[in-house]
């Protein structure tokens, strides 16, 4: 799921957060757009990346060092740069045009704007204005490969199934029974799974990954067996989808995963501040995909972070 950035303190947030950049989030100083031929090449160049890849999000006002955020700047004047500005330089300047593209202004004060790129996952491949074809790897934007290329033109024919994972709350209270229980309340892990391909998918596995170190109360999937993570120990707990026996995955419907997952921490790690690896592996025929991140818990709040 992208980031909710649509405020100043959300971007101030990955500031303080020290949120590195990845394949779906790339920081650019507001200088970076200066209206010339050249600027709007090398804008061509990372958003058709971006779409090429997984889609992500672009952050226009934020400077950046070793890929870490290093502060907001002055942010970029409405004049010309503006929506329409942002809009027509990207779409005369990549083919085919980007469908789905949301670019959001978030005022300074001073008349100044940031602007947030959330660009899709595109289902086709897109060329920048000097005529080649890029994709977005972690922190590198390469020349795509001949195989790459013919992969995304196909990708319209190629089931593309998601799972969306969330809490409850963006920062989602622990509740702890008391002094002499074994465990937290238990915290609802929300899982959602859909299909950005209009191609069908009949068939689909999904595998998620929890630290060892949580306690596993409810796992919600047709089965759990022990794994691991960089010599960490894992719950890895299975979800199979299979037609008839449960609706195949279509662009048009998102569905529940599972009959609900619950997790509790250990009160062993209530006085600390503590990181819990999580992450999944999705995949159908022609197409797999993994993510990872944390949960982590500061005080008594447990909030959920994608490293990409």
């Amino acid at each position: 799921m992208p980031l909710k950035l649509e405020t100043r303190p959300d971007l101030e947030a990955l500031l303080a957060g020290r949120v590195i950049e990845s394949t779906n989030l790339e920081y650019k100083a507001s200088g970076s757009i200066e209206n010339t031929d050249g600027r709007k090449g090398e804008m061509s160049k990372d958003i058709s990346a971006m779409a090429n890849a997984n889609g992500g999000q672009i952050i226009y006002g934020m400077t950046e060092k070793d890929h870490l955020p290093t502060g907001l700047d002055d942010g970029i004047s409405p004049k010309p740069f503006d929506g329409l500005w942002f809009e027509q330089v990207i779409q005369q300047n990549i083919r085919p045009p980007i469908e789905g593209l949301k670019i959001t202004p978030i005022p300074i004060g001073d008349g100044n704007n940031y602007w947030v790129l959330e660009i899709p996952a595109s289902k086709t491949v897109h060329q920048a204005k000097d005529g080649r074809y890029y994709r977005r790897r972690n922190f590198r934007i390469d020349i795509m490969e001949d195989y790459e290329v013919r992969e995304a033109m196909n990708r319209a024919t190629t089931p593309e199934p998601f799972v969306e994972i969330y809490l409850p709350a963006e920062r989602t209270k622990i509740e702890w029974p008391g002094d002499h229980g074994d465990r937290s309340g238990p915290i609802e892990l929300r899982m959602r799974i859909g299909n950005r391909s209009p191609a069908i998918a009949m068939y689909t596995h999904v595998m998620l990954v929890l630290s060892g170190e949580l306690v596993l109360v409810k796992h919600g999937g047709h089965e759990v067996v022990r794994g691991c993570i960089v010599d960490a120990e894992t719950h890895n707990i299975m979800f199979n989808l299979i037609t008839p026996n449960n609706f195949p995955l279509i662009k048009e419907k998102v569905f529940r995963l599972g009959s609900g997952t619950q997790v509790a921490i250990h009160p062993s790690h209530r006085d600390e501040e503590k990181w819990f690896p999580i992450g999944y592996e999705i995949s159908t025929s022609g197409y797999t995909l993994s993510r990872f991140g944390h949960l982590i818990k500061r005080g008594d709040e447990l909030e959920l972070r994608w490293m990409s």
